[in-house]
């Protein structure tokens, strides 16, 4: 009888071998009570693994973590039990669904139903239950779109604890059936902003991602809702009364292909990202905020660097529609056409093939019609990783009507391991390459490029962590005259309490210009988006010029419901340019909360105030005064309402 039960015992916890867990499926006919406490009754007889792994140096986990796995026909149920010695030092900020958890103790839960590693969801919580998702391919912050998510957490006498909901139909899924997936668990650690894996992934041992074996993926049942989000909005401004209604939606054309759409859509009530004031010799980019283009984003990725396609290319539309996903285990789909009827029409579309996890391909084509005007261009890449180094190889053209053909072409070799990073590549861009629909601010040079990068925890007295880098540029034009010459150095560290201390130098010549110019940064604490203090202060000379910028901010949190932060720069440059920008946000509960924005610029000022109702499943409301986005104060007055519909078919 003993021999007997440690037999069962035994196929209840994972085994683990090569530092990779296996979870043995488990179907558990009574779901656990997701209210954060975890007991024998509910998770006795659920695998569980313990353990961890530095995600970047693969040191073992200073605390000991503790993990569970099972399911049902509609839920994955997990739960984490995570020891601390010192309370104190827990941090769980947030309270709140599907937002940031950068600044507090979280879990990790990662999960790839297709088992390529490349299609991988995460679910994070923290102690307090509070959540953030990531969809493989991309997904917008819509909880509509999103699916429900449950979790709750609490501190306990030894550390803290969670229990989560997961329901499979978030996630794309392949054909059902039993089958093994690829699955894992982590602990981010605020205090010393350490990621922990239960699997050892360190230096790019991806395939040590654990395994969940025998699992029954049941039938998904998405394809059969069709989610609309018609809007109405009516209001005021300076120049007399206004009002328009559009249409999103979403629909599954399959259980791994997505359709999402919009009819007159309406940006007004989407808070663009500001860019600082900083010298560029070159364009810079925003990032993206509009949900219609973050819906599927990854599945349109490109080059990290110069990418065919950026949705911020496109300012607005009439209609416009995509659809994204899986086409089988292998291969994955996206195509984007948006239509302005009375002046240009945009399309993007990539075709990525995985040959093995380690091991891909993509393909794209963009192309931009509009009167007088026709742009089109190719990408084409191939990867291949092999333990630490990853092998990598790009090739894009355009063909403009104003510039005619053009190519991008750039390869090498990057290595990571035991945080140490180094990027070795070959770059030659012709003068006439132009993506319009794209992001490549660089053209006609060619020549060799290296970045070192190496961060390592240490234990120094009060540092806790340092960090160094050395990259350089040696380009030359097609004419073969100097384009860029640099060389670049970098050193910093960290302390316990949080402050972080980083110097970089620079020496550039380009365009004729000797720039030279250090970079001071400091920030306590480093790893609380809440509550710091930041200042940064660059001096040189840049483009012949003495070169001063001076910039201060800080992000305040005097109770749990609000949130403050302010900024300020100041530019000497050819002339002193200035830029403060003040935000606070104010949560009345989980769905309800009142925010405003002001950023002055030189003599220009915008300021705007909003309540929104958002994120509660339900009717969506914004009343808007003023324009988030514009440059100067407009006076408007703006109330728009969405009402989500669902229908099954």
């Amino acid at each position: 009888m003993r021999l007997f039960a440690f037999l069962a015992a035994l196929a209840l916890v994972v085994s683990v071998f090569g530092q990779q867990t296996v979870f043995p499926a488990k179907v558990v006919d009574s779901p656990p009570v997701i209210d954060g406490v975890i007991s024998d009754a509910e998770w006795g007889g659920v695998p569980t693994a313990t353990g961890g792994y530095d995600e970047e140096t693969g040191a073992a986990e200073p605390y000991r973590s503790q993990y569970w796995l099972a399911y049902d026909q509609h839920f994955i149920y997990i739960a984490g039990r995570f020891a601390d010695p010192d309370l104190k030092l827990i941090h769980a900020t947030e309270y709140r669904h599907n937002v940031s958890l950068s600044g507090d103790d979280h879990m990790i839960f990662s999960i790839d139903p297709f088992s390529t590693l490349s299609d991988t969801n995460q679910f994070e919580v923290n102690p307090q239950g509070a959540t953030n998702v990531f969809i493989a391919g991309g997904r917008a912050a819509k909880r509509e779109w999103l699916g429900e998510f449950t979790a709750k957490g609490r501190i306990t006498a030894t550390g803290w604890e969670i229990e989560a909901r997961i329901p499979w139909s978030i996630m794309r899924l392949p054909a059902p059936g039993v089958r093994d997936l690829r699955v894992t668990f982590g602990r981010v650690l605020y205090r010393t902003a350490r990621s922990y894996v239960l699997d050892n992934i360190s230096g790019g041992k991806s395939s040590n991602t654990g395994i969940w074996k025998q699992v029954n993926v049941p039938r998904s049942d998405a394809h059969r809702d069709l989610k609309l989000l018609p809007y109405v909005y009516a209001g005021a401004d300076r120049d007399g009364g206004i009002g328009n209604a559009g249409l999103d939606l979403k629909a599954p054309i399959t259980s791994e292909l997505d359709l999402v759409g919009s009819v007159n859509p309406d940006f007004r009530n989407i808070e663009n990202q500001v860019l600082s004031i900083d010298f560029s010799y070159f364009e810079r980019l925003a990032g993206e905020s509009r949900p219609f283009f973050l819906e599927g984003s990854d599945y349109f990725r490109t080059s990290l660097d110069a990418p065919l396609f950026v949705s911020q290319r496109i300012p607005n539309f009439d209609a416009g529609a995509k659809i994204y996903g899986k086409l089988n285990e292998n291969s994955t789909l996206a195509i984007l056409d948006t239509a302005d009827f009375t002046h240009q029409n945009n399309f993007a579309g990539a075709f990525r093939y995985n040959f093995s996890p380690h091991t891909n391909s993509t393909v794209a084509f963009t192309d931009q019609e509009m009167p007088g005007l026709s742009n089109r261009g190719t990408f084409v890449n191939f990867n291949h990783d092999f333990g630490p180094f990853s092998f990598f190889a790009q090739h894009m053209t355009t063909n403009d009507t104003q510039e005619g053909y053009g190519h991008r072409y750039n390869t090498g070799v990057t290595y990571a391991e035991n945080g140490l990073f180094n990027d070795f590549e070959y770059v030659e861009i012709s003068p006439h390459f132009l993506p319009r629909l794209g992001f490549a601010p660089e053209r006609d040079m060619k020549g060799f490029l290296d970045i070192i990068q190496y961060s390592h925890p240490v234990r120094l007295g009060k540092i806790n962590e340092l960090d160094g880098g050395f990259g350089f540029n040696l380009l030359r034009t097609f004419e073969n005259t100097n384009y860029r010459r640099s060389v670049n150095a970098s050193g910093g560290f960290a302390c316990k309490d949080g402050t972080s201390v980083d110097l970089e130098g620079d020496y550039v010549e380009f365009e004729g210009f000797k720039d030279r110019y250090a970079v001071l940064s400091l920030v306590r604490p480093r790893n609380d988006p809440y509550r710091n203090a930041q200042l940064a202060v660059v001096a040189g000379n840049i483009a012949g010029h003495s070169y001063r910028s001076f910039s201060p901010s800080v992000a305040y949190r005097p109770w749990k419901n609000l949130q403050l932060a302010a900024s300020y720069q100041r530019v000497e440059h050819f002339d002193i340019e200035e830029q403060s920008i003040f935000s606070a946000n104010y949560d009345i509960s989980a769905s309800d909360s009142v925010s405003c924005r002001a950023i002055r610029r030189g003599s220009d000022t915008d300021f705007y105030l909003a309540f929104r109702r958002t994120g509660n499943r339900g009717n969506e409301y914004y009343l808007i005064i003023g324009d988030p986005n514009s440059p100067t104060f407009r006076a408007s007055i703006i109330l728009k309402a969405v009402f989500p519909l669902g229908l099954r078919f």
